[in-house]
């Protein structure tokens, strides 16, 4: 029996830590406290059960899986322009059974150059009415890697996150401490999602859904515990921390075989780590050159026949003009009033 066949309400409110007695909505409730999408899931479970499902349930389930349809729509169409692979939450959406639904707050892809991403992104901006647009930079060896965010509001904004399609050209950023970017994802869609996964521990805890995640992916596709040891290297602690926890959950052999092999991986990359830096770069420059990401504030949007990004320092300030928009690139949160302003006078060196 696969995990997937035991996942029932029973075993959500185990793991979600509802005491015996609660009702049914606790579980709801406690799913929402880890994931506001979360109770997509709980609520398809109940529904392969065959308990009651009322209109807001019933509504629930049916937007969950339009969004997820609307992403894959998304992804054939710019497909259909550049090379791009599908990351994490739509990757492992697909190891699911298909009458439960994982929710996709958003699509993440991964393209194979900046051209590549800036094509991409007009196939979105041409499709959809992007609201909200965000950048960063990351340089890692000889080459400074884009992450793009682009957002926009869904059919009931109250309740839904903005649809969101996330394009980068580096597949793991690493922590910005001990764990360096990674360019290197093995092309096996098993190895990559549990590297997402464990990737996603450098800036939260584990919570259900990672764990749900990875045991729905070894069900689907277990991965040859060799070889997981094999591409762990640098994220092998927080990989061995996540399927531990899902052993926990559901014991199996293959899983056994593969927190064993992480094991030694995982304990030389802990004596690899060196202390964080005292202090943390604050500049753009001196965070690019750290290896750190530097954002970007919307000045305005644009439309441009530029293959790529131009990155422009005047007076101090770094302007970050791209094909659909420019961008003030900053070291930390506050931006100061004067300097937004001289950025915007300043906007004259992107043009073409």
């Amino acid at each position: 029996m696969t995990f997937s066949d035991r996942l029932d309400f029973d075993l959500l409110r185990d793991l979600f830590g509802v005491r015996p007695g609660e009702s049914d909505r606790a579980v709801i409730r406690a799913a929402a406290t880890i994931s506001s999408q979360l109770p997509q899931l709980v609520i398809s479970v109940a529904a392969r059960e065959g308990m009651p499902i009322g209109t807001g349930s019933a509504d629930e389930l049916r937007r969950a899986r339009a969004r997820a349809d609307h992403y894959d729509l998304l992804y054939k169409e710019i497909t259909a322009e550049v090379p791009a692979r599908v990351l994490k939450g739509r990757s492992i959406a697909g190891c699911y059974p298909s009458d439960l639904v994982r929710p996709s707050a958003d699509i993440d892809l991964l393209v194979p150059d900046e051209a590549a991403l800036w094509a991409a992104a007009l196939v979105v901006c041409g499709r959809e009415d992007v609201e909200r647009i965000e950048v960063a930079l990351i340089r890692h060896g000889d080459r400074t890697h884009v992450v793009l965010g682009l957002a926009w509001p869904t059919e009931d904004p109250l309740l839904d996150r903005d649809l969101k399609v996330e394009l980068s050209t580096l597949p793991l950023a690493g922590d910005y401490r001990w764990v360096p970017p990674s360019v290197d994802l093995p092309a096996d869609a098993t190895l990559a999602d549990l590297l997402c996964i464990a990737e996603e521990r450098f800036s939260r805890e584990f919570t259900v859904r990672d764990v749900l995640d990875a045991l729905m992916v070894f069900d689907h596709r277990p991965p040859q515990p060799d070889e997981l040891a094999k591409v762990a290297t640098e994220r092998a602690p927080e990989l061995l921390e996540l399927l531990t926890k899902a052993h926990d959950v559901a014991e199996s052999a293959v899983l056994a075989d593969c927190v064993e092999a992480v094991r030694a991986p995982a304990d030389a990359e802990l004596l690899r780590r060196a202390p964080a830096p005292a202090e943390t770069p604050r500049t753009v420059v001196e965070r690019l050159a750290n290896g750190l990401p530097v954002y970007g504030l919307l000045l305005r949007e644009t439309r441009r026949d530029w293959p790529e990004s131009r990155l422009h320092e005047v007076d101090g300030l770094h302007l970050l003009c791209t094909p659909i928009a420019d961008f003030l690139m900053v070291g930390g949160e506050v931006v100061a009033e004067e300097d937004y302003h001289a950025a915007m006078r300043a906007l004259e060196v992107c043009q073409p």
